[in-house]
């Protein structure tokens, strides 16, 4: 089950256009992965204190069934770039994504 957390600067995006990324990101990274929609989550979160950052930050973390080799993982990055880039260029975004995929060796219960 892959999780998106994304941290954005809240100059950068209103909080009806952070729904729209969100609701995108997760079709995203479902595709990317090649699962279901409902096995992928998305948070976003507004910064609050900041040095260095770009204006938006996503992190996608899934845990070794979904990336079970380092190929791919690197796969799925790549593809998630890919559909980043294409989202910015389809809505006129032009400040610089930071995007980050980390490998999480995880135990997860639901609906416990």
């Amino acid at each position: 089950m892959p999780v998106v957390k994304i941290d954005y600067d809240e100059k950068h995006f209103a909080d009806n256009e952070m729904k729209k990324l969100c609701e995108a990101v997760r079709v995203m990274a479902s595709e990317s992965a090649g699962l279901d929609l409902e096995e992928t989550v998305v948070y976003a979160r507004k910064y609050q204190i900041t040095a260095g950052t770009t204006p938006i930050e996503i992190f996608l973390e899934a845990g070794v069934k979904v990336m079970p080799d380092e190929e791919t993982k690197l796969k799925i990055s790549d593809l998630m770039v890919e559909k980043i880039k294409k989202y910015k260029a389809e809505h006129g975004l032009t400040m610089p994504f930071s995007f980050s995929i980390i490998k999480m060796d995880w135990k997860c219960s639901f609906d416990i």
